[in-house]
């Protein structure tokens, strides 16, 4: 004996196709279903429930997004700010290393071979769009990350991500790839990064 599938949609933009459709059907219909009035406004409440519900949850995640892309951008921006400021304060004739320990714009002394040093990356889907992961050591000021679509001839900049993880919330396809270097002090170094790929 076959066994039918239930018949409410389980993804949110099923259940507000679903939801419409018997909010704009029940009404012509009560009289054969042995319902009243009534009984159809109490549906179509119910309907415009799940829709209103669901309309405020797709609006806060979208708001969560712009959020979090905003925080990166803006972060991303200060840092590079401070970092001139920093530039200039080292240049200035009274600076001490005894005042930038102070300020904590010192870096702790590293053996980290910077002219080889090569990001690993880790990639995974995020609610918001991918995740990549990286680390920058406790040395490294941040990554640069290059993105290339299969459609694509050639990697093109994405971002610059001052801490881990980046989310990538824009148009990916089957088969996108992303490699990233390293930043010190504004400047690229080290070897490019691992690719990781988008698999659909």
């Amino acid at each position: 004996m076959t066994k039918r599938k239930g018949y409410i949609p389980t993804t949110d933009g099923g259940l507000n196709i679903w939801q419409q459709n018997l909010h704009d059907r029940i009404m012509a219909n009560l009289a054969a279903l042995g319902l009243a009035a009534p009984d159809g406004a109490a549906i179509q409440g119910f309907c415009t429930d799940i829709k209103t519900q669901i309309d405020t949850a797709e609006a806060a995640k979208l708001a969560a997004k712009q959020a979090f892309s905003n925080k990166q951008n803006k972060i991303a921006l200060d840092l590079t700010n401070l970092r001139n400021y920093v530039r200039r304060m080292k240049a200035a004739p009274g600076y001490t290393e005894a005042i930038g320990m102070a300020l904590g714009i010192v870096g702790e002394d590293s053996t980290v071979d910077e002219a080889n040093a090569q990001p690993e990356l880790g990639l995974r889907k995020d609610p918001t769009g991918w995740r990549i992961d990286f680390n920058l050591h406790g040395h490294f000021d941040g990554v640069n990350i290059y993105k290339k679509l299969s459609t694509a001839a050639d990697f093109t900049f994405l971002a610059r991500d001052t801490s881990n993880p980046y989310i990538d919330t824009a148009a990916v396809d089957n088969g996108t790839r992303y490699h990233a270097y390293y930043v010190l002090a504004d400047e690229e170094v080290g070897l490019v990064s691992n690719d990781v790929v988008i698999t659909l």
